[in-house]
């Protein structure tokens, strides 16, 4: 399970959100008991690899304020830094969290905790699918991402995919993805995209990958077996759209990239007392691309008080594939 963590400076809450809900689900899938009452309704997963990545991918080298390494950000590599300012945390963690039935659910939490609040601090140009894609995809794959540069699946975060498993990307953020293709996209002075470069992730969507790179470069990761592949967004979707068909979602007026006053982006949710979040669009056409392709696929607001729920319904689109899989 590879988690994409929103780092900047708006999810504070959300992670501290994720990092408690999420222990449980990954409970739940090693032990096939749902509801934690001692009954397994299902054969759970011999053990789950758990890995953390942020949507820092840098500015291609322009020097961006938020954005403190402008080259390649935190580049798709897996954390292994504990949070700086939690003083339980240890400084470094394994790049992959492995917990087995039987583990100690305590370790676990106090483990992801550290490692997947990954602060406030990183880059306002969040690139969501592409941090995911290069943590996964192998140096030998045609793709190729910043400055020709490989994957790091059998690199840099070696040991996290296995070849039997079922892969699981879950995307945490409250802002549209921003996956960069053309350099000249950040760049201040460009002649090409214009405007604030705050907007420019809407804005300038010419200089941006497109989506099918995404929804087949994840296909790529089970060649034959897509619905081995699951892929989850806990975005800025409004809550009534949960359970929406990704039609109904696109097409919603609050799913519109809609500019107010000051050229000011309107969100296309508020919870209040916690923030705002904005139209994931290009997230949801990720996940109705990999959904016709034959991939399991869950969105759900991040404008909410916790994520029990959307945990649950995680748990219930990779259930009936690791039942599958089982003997």
């Amino acid at each position: 399970m590879l988690v994409v963590v929103d780092n900047s400076n708006s999810m504070e809450q959300e992670q501290a959100l994720l990092t408690t809900a999420f222990p449980e689900l990954i409970r739940a899938l090693v032990t096939g008991d749902i509801n934690a009452d001692g009954t397994a309704e299902f054969i759970g997963a011999m053990n789950v690899h758990i890995g953390v990545v942020t949507t820092d991918m840098g500015t291609a080298g322009y020097a961006i304020p938020t954005c403190s390494e402008p080259t390649f950000g935190d580049d798709g590599v897996l954390r292994t830094a504990g949070d700086p300012g939690d003083g339980s945390c240890s400084a470094t963690y394994p790049k992959v969290l492995d917990y087995r039935a039987g583990g100690a659910l305590s370790a676990l939490r106090a483990d992801f905790t550290c490692v997947a609040t990954v602060g406030i601090g990183g880059c306002g140009f969040e690139q969501q699918l592409e941090a995911a894609l290069e943590a996964v995809t192998p140096a030998g794959s045609v793709t190729r991402f910043f400055m020709d540069t490989t994957g790091h699946a059998d690199g840099a975060n070696s040991g996290f995919l296995r070849t039997d498993s079922i892969v699981v990307i879950l995307v945490v953020t409250d802002e549209e993805d921003c996956s960069v293709e053309d350099p000249d996209f950040f760049n201040p002075a460009s002649m090409v995209y214009f405007g604030s470069l705050n907007n420019r992730c809407v804005t300038g969507s010419g200089g941006l990958y497109g989506i099918p790179r995404y929804a087949e470069g994840f296909r790529a990761l089970r060649p034959g077996a897509p619905h081995r592949v699951i892929f989850a967004g806990l975005v800025g979707i409004p809550l009534d759209l949960e359970g929406a068909t990704y039609d109904i979602m696109l097409d919603d007026p609050d799913m519109q990239y809609i500019f107010d006053v000051g050229s000011v982006l309107r969100p296309s949710c508020n919870d209040v007392g916690r923030g705002v979040a904005y139209a994931p669009r290009r997230i949801v056409r990720a996940a109705q691309e990999l959904s016709r392709l034959g991939s399991g696929t869950l969105v759900r607001s991040i404008c909410r008080d916790d994520c029990a729920d959307f945990f649950t319904a995680l748990l219930g689109q990779i259930q009936p594939v690791l039942e599958s899989s089982c003997p």
